[in-house]
């Protein structure tokens, strides 16, 4: 009875948990015909990106570049994320074969690798009337001196004609207005849906023709408005400008012109392609003006050259809870000291307010993606960017360096060799600091609910050890904190006065 129990016990184990991982290629998968013959199997398979997707459809289109047939493959990751690949990435990558809507893709991901990097396949040059077959979904395919015979087909769909049949342009990665009647070259993936293939631009060097070149705009340009809704005036207009990344988060990098000032920082909105910036850098970008919800970005594939690294970081301009407004949207500011009076507001339903006038003012201030607790009536001296959310203002830190609690919980990273202590002599108060090397200081002293009362001392001095007299007859009765900045590490220490 034990054996026959054990067999049946076996035999309602789904037999997958036992099953090998196919590695095929991409043609093989593909199956040289009009569907594939692996659907819902679990296979493995290898190839370069050629395209990254944005997040509403999710995903990358993989292309083996040893083959000029059946060699391409959409690669499909999830509705609402951008895939950790770029274009260039040699992947291999484990998922479920589906056809989905007769377009065959890799989905269900289970593994993926990127084992370096590779040049990107050169698109097959073909005419428009044999761009749209099976042999070229996946691929990369170009049209060259192509007639636009159809500027709206719906949905961002266009189309173009060279004399042999036409082919569909889509929008799935780049949105591109053509005039009815230019003639264009288009690159790109050759994407099915709908009963249609569709070449697939990833940005806009991938049409060439009118009104797809650049136009060259400085950020004040792009933003500067009169408008009451505060709109760009160049919405639509593909524009090249410059400036310094000023701050990197998970969609998209700010970028400021180097002199700084008001109306001149803007936020580029773009997948993760944007790891390879770094704070400091001096570069240009080019792509869509856009409006979202209020706030003016640079969309649309953005792309971006870097020309130098390491580059200061334009002043920070200083601002109040109350004095934000549509001028400094894009910009690197400091918040010198407000009070944490609120949790939970909307737009978003997760931003603290933060006032420097007893709840007069309130600035909506965001919270690392929820890798940061304010305290509520605590003191909070702020950097960050100003964004537009839904049309509210709303100051973004870039990291916990650019957060200083002034209330004596210390929040920021504190090296042992920065210190502050504090001794009386009478109704004089001897301040003692030392840095362990050069560093931008400044000390502060504030009240409890966060105001400045008075700087004794900021500016550039070499490493040691300083000490500074506070007479403290000047101050009324009550405790205070003393806070001492160095570069983004901090002390705090507090005195009272009798």
């Amino acid at each position: 009875m034990k054996r026959f129990i054990l067999l049946f016990v076996l035999l309602l184990i789904p037999a997958s948990l036992f099953a090998l991982v196919d590695t095929l290629s991409i043609p093989e998968i593909q199956g040289y015909g009009s569907s594939t013959p692996y659907e819902n199997d679990t296979i493995t398979t290898y190839g370069i990106v050629t395209a990254v997707v944005p997040p509403h459809n999710g995903g990358y289109y993989l292309q083996d570049a040893s083959c000029d047939t059946f060699a391409g493959i959409f690669v499909f990751t999830g509705t609402y994320a951008y895939p950790d690949v770029r274009r260039g990435d040699s992947v291999e990558v484990t998922g479920i074969v589906t056809e989905f809507y007769e377009m065959t893709e890799l989905g269900y991901i289970q593994a993926e690798n990127i084992l370096g990097t590779a040049t990107v396949p050169t698109p097959i040059l073909s005419q428009t009337g044999d761009a749209g077959q099976e042999k070229y979904e996946g691929m990369l395919v170009a049209v060259i001196t192509t007639l636009c015979t159809n500027d709206s087909l719906g949905y961002g769909e266009w189309e173009v004609n060279d004399g042999s049949g036409a082919v569909r342009i889509d929008d799935q990665i780049y949105h591109f207005k053509p005039e009815q009647g230019g003639y264009y070259d288009v690159t790109g993936p050759l994407n099915y849906s709908y009963s249609y293939f569709k070449i697939e631009p990833r940005d806009y060097r991938d049409v060439l023709g009118p009104g797809a070149s650049p136009t060259s705009k400085s950020i004040y340009d792009v933003q500067y408005t009169t408008a009451p809704s505060g709109d760009s005036p160049l919405i639509d207009t593909l524009v090249k400008i410059y400036g310094i990344v000023t701050g990197i988060f998970n969609d998209g990098f700010y970028i400021e012109e180097a002199s700084g000032g008001e109306w001149n920082g803007v936020y580029v909105y773009s997948d993760l392609t944007a790891k390879n910036l770094n704070r400091g850098d001096s570069c240009s970008v080019v792509g869509n003006v856009s409006e979202y919800k209020g706030f003016t970005e640079i969309g649309n594939s953005p792309v971006w050259q870097i020309f130098a690294s390491g580059h200061s970081l334009p002043t920070p301009i200083e601002i109040t809870t109350g004095g934000v407004g549509e001028s400094l949207e894009g910009l690197f500011v400091h918040l010198d000291s407000a009070v944490c009076i609120a949790s939970g507001l909307q737009p978003s339903g997760y931003y603290y307010g933060m006032s420097d006038n007893a709840g007069i003012d309130t600035l909506l201030v965001a919270d690392l993606g929820g890798d940061y607790v304010y305290n509520i009536g605590e003191s909070y001296e702020l950097y960050g960017l100003i964004k537009t959310d839904t049309f509210s203002f709303v100051l973004e830190p870039r990291d916990s360096a650019d957060i200083v609690n002034l209330s004596g919980v210390e929040e920021t990273d504190i090296t042992e060799n920065l210190r502050l202590s504090l001794s009386y002599i009478g109704r004089k108060i001897q301040i003692q600091f030392s840095i362990p090397e050069q560093s931008r200081v400044r000390l502060s002293v504030y009240d409890p609910i966060g105001r400045l009362i008075q700087d004794l001392y900021n500016g550039t001095p070499d490493a040691g050890r300083y000490n500074i007299e506070l007479k403290s007859q000047s101050l009324p009765t009550g405790l205070y904190f003393i806070h001492l900045r160095a570069n983004s590490k901090s002390r705090t220490a507090k005195f009272m006065v009798l």
